[in-house]
């Protein structure tokens, strides 16, 4: 279940101002495998540019907002599961 603080963190790192609820019920709609799928996509571009996240966030602005066109949700909600899986990869 997400929290509207990770929402509003989610809007500032992508530059929206969506509401919470759609990020909401788009990551509800996602399955767990999807969450992967498109975490694994961007936890590749993170590790291309050796750098956190938080860093290379800004290079990788673009190939995110592909992704979440990708994936047909808000680049918000690509945020949120992005968080949500990547404590887990490696």
């Amino acid at each position: 279940m997400l929290y509207s603080k990770q929402c509003e963190l989610s809007k500032v790192f992508t530059g929206t101002n969506v509401e919470d609820a759609i990020i909401i019920v788009e990551y509800d709609k996602l399955d767990s495998q999807s969450k992967i799928a498109m975490s694994n996509e961007i936890h590749r571009l993170v590790k291309m540019h050796n750098a956190p996240f938080d860093k290379a966030f800004p290079v990788i602005r673009n190939d995110f907002m592909a992704i979440a066109d990708k994936y047909m949700i808000h680049p918000a909600t690509l945020f949120c599961a992005y968080m949500s899986i990547a404590k887990d990869l490696s």
